[in-house]
């Protein structure tokens, strides 16, 4: 008797933005399907960034492991939780800066200390 039990396939949720959507979405499914995730569902990306809430739902809850979209740019820039990969990080921060006040001093660069 074999009592290995094959390990089930991690869940991916597609997010796609509607625009040229068969095109995303082919490209998403063939990745999963290289990957050997299956594919729970397809969440279309709205102008507002409020569906992205309904992908980290399903992350949270379990029942999806994976979100893949198909290019970087189609995921809301201001989604949250995000991950952010310092190496493809933009020198200047999307504009999330609070305007100066005249007199203000110019904010401080962060100090590295080299390791002894």
């Amino acid at each position: 008797m074999n009592t290995m039990r094959r390990a089930r396939a991690l869940q991916a949720v597609i997010y796609a933005p509607p625009g040229q959507l068969p095109l995303w979405t082919t490209a998403c499914v063939e990745h999963c399907a290289s990957m050997g995730y299956a594919v729970f569902g397809l969440i279309v990306g709205d102008c507002d960034g409020t569906n992205w809430n309904d992908v980290i739902d399903l992350l949270a809850r379990g029942v999806a492991q994976i979100a893949v979209v198909a290019r970087r740019e189609h995921l809301p820039p201001d989604r949250l939780p995000r991950l952010e990969v310092t190496a493809e990080a933009p020198l200047v921060a999307p504009d999330r800066r609070r305007p100066r006040r005249a007199g203000m001093a110019e904010p401080t660069r962060p100090h590295v200390v080299p390791g002894n």
